[in-house]
């Protein structure tokens, strides 16, 4: 079973959806709303979403991008989404090398990865050099 990464399609908006549902339920989303973000970007965001495919489904997703609004210039930011159970496969890691290279292009000088706050997730960011920095809260 190989593992591809490739970007986003409109066609991928439901799957795209489902995945982020499961792994991030408190994450609100319709594809709709997700196709809308990706074609209404502000081009100096640089956004970009990603999917990574197992046997032709999509197991893990990323989204990418930098903050142009930010006093700071040059913050890149990567938010990885794996499905439960598929994780250890390598998707993570070719999502975050594809962020990294697409965000080196676009100008970022820094980087963030936001990942859940459990052991798995933390590890996956530690091992790939991110530290914590600061958490978020959702009610």
């Amino acid at each position: 079973m190989t593992v591809i990464v490739r970007d986003f399609r409109p066609s991928d908006a439901e799957a795209w959806t489902e995945a982020r549902r499961v792994s991030v339920p408190w994450m609100v989303a319709t594809p709709e709303q997700i196709v809308h973000d990706l074609t209404h970007a502000h081009p100096d965001r640089h956004y970009r979403l990603l999917v990574a495919e197992e046997d032709g489904e999509i197991i893990a997703t990323a989204q990418a991008g930098i903050a142009h609004d930010s006093p700071e210039p040059g913050q890149g930011y990567f938010t990885p989404q794996t499905l439960p159970g598929r994780t250890n496969r390598g998707a993570g890691s070719l999502l975050l090398r594809t962020a990294e290279e697409h965000l080196a292009e676009a100008g970022a000088t820094v980087l963030y990865a936001w990942v859940i706050d459990n052991p798995e997730s933390l590890e996956f960011a530690r091992k790939r050099g991110y530290l914590p920095r600061r958490s978020a809260h959702f009610q």
